[in-house]
């Protein structure tokens, strides 16, 4: 998942391409032996959805709309938050709980 701030590379199918690019890129600095089949689609999401989405759905809610983005064969960004049901609402913020849903991007140690 690429986390951003900006709107339009959400709706820019196009641009898809250049951050993979850069991403790619970055991923063969830091792991040069990583295998093309752990190249998958990655979904880039608006960081207003995903804080959206930990506030206001569980974690496997979350990675059920991840899975179906980076499954979706049309190369559109759609909202995570698109169509959620009113859900239990966690108190923000909520940074304590981020390391136990996405520990890679939120460490025990910051």
């Amino acid at each position: 998942m690429v986390v951003t701030a900006d709107p339009w590379l959400v709706m820019g199918q196009r641009l898809h391409t250049e951050v993979m690019a850069m991403a790619n890129a970055l991923a063969n600095q830091k792991d040069p032996e990583m295998t093309e089949q752990d190249r998958r689609r990655v979904p880039i999401v608006l960081i207003d959805d995903l804080e959206y989405i930990l506030q206001h759905s569980t974690a496997g809610e979350l990675f059920e709309r991840l899975r179906s983005l980076t499954q979706d064969p049309t190369g559109w960004e759609w909202s995570l938050t698109h169509g959620l049901a009113e859900g239990p609402t966690s108190p923000y913020p909520f940074a304590d709980d981020l390391h136990h849903i996405l520990p890679r991007l939120f460490p025990l140690d910051r």
